[in-house]
C-alpha cells in the first residue's frame, strides 16, 4: 500500500484527556456526533434533546453552518456574526493544521437549526420556521435522534 492510501491514524484518547474534558461534554457519543458536523459542513442530523427537563428538537449543524444560515436569513440585523464565523473558521483552519496532534478533537457546544422548544401546547415557535438554538453539551441530559413534530388529535 502506498505513502498516499494509508488512512490517517486516530489520535488516542487518554485518561488524562477524559478526566480533563468529563465535565464540559460528558457524553462522548453526543460529542462524536457533534464533531462530525463540525467536521462536514454537509452533514446534520435531526435530534431531539433534554436540557433542564425541557425538549428542544431540531436539526444538529456545525457551527459553521450555523452561523452562516443565520447570517442569511437575518442579515444585517446579526452582521457581527460573520465576523464570529470568520474566526471559527480561522479557528478550525489553525486545528487542521495541528491535527497530527495527540488529541482527539473536542466540541463544547451543540448547534441547532430549525429548534423548537417541545410545549404541552405543541411546538414553539409554531409555523413553518424554527430558531436558531446554542446551547452547552454539558447542559444535555439526554437525547434521541430525529425530530417532535406537532400532530393534530385523531377526529371522532
Amino acid at each position: 500500500m502506498s505513502e498516499e492510501s494509508k488512512t490517517p491514524e486516530v489520535p488516542e484518547v487518554t485518561d488524562e484527556w477524559r478526566e480533563r474534558n468529563a465535565k464540559a461534554q460528558p457524553d462522548p457519543l453526543l460529542g462524536a456526533l457533534v464533531e462530525t458536523v463540525t467536521e462536514s459542513a454537509d452533514s446534520q442530523f435531526h435530534i431531539t434533546l433534554t436540557v433542564g427537563g425541557t425538549l428542544i428538537t431540531g436539526r444538529l449543524v456545525g457551527r459553521l453552518r450555523w452561523a452562516g444560515e443565520l447570517v442569511d436569513q437575518y442579515g444585517s440585523g446579526v452582521t457581527f456574526m460573520s465576523q464570529v464565523e470568520k474566526l471559527w473558521r480561522e479557528n478550525d483552519e489553525e486545528n487542521k493544521a495541528k491535527k497530527d496532534s495527540a488529541e482527539p478533537p473536542f466540541a463544547e457546544f451543540i448547534h441547532l437549526t430549525d429548534a423548537r422548544v417541545v410545549a404541552a401546547n405543541g411546538l414553539v415557535p409554531g409555523g413553518a420556521m424554527g430558531m436558531f438554538w446554542r446551547g452547552r453539551l454539558n447542559e444535555v441530559q439526554g437525547w434521541s435522534l430525529g425530530t417532535m413534530s406537532h400532530s393534530e388529535p385523531p377526529s371522532d
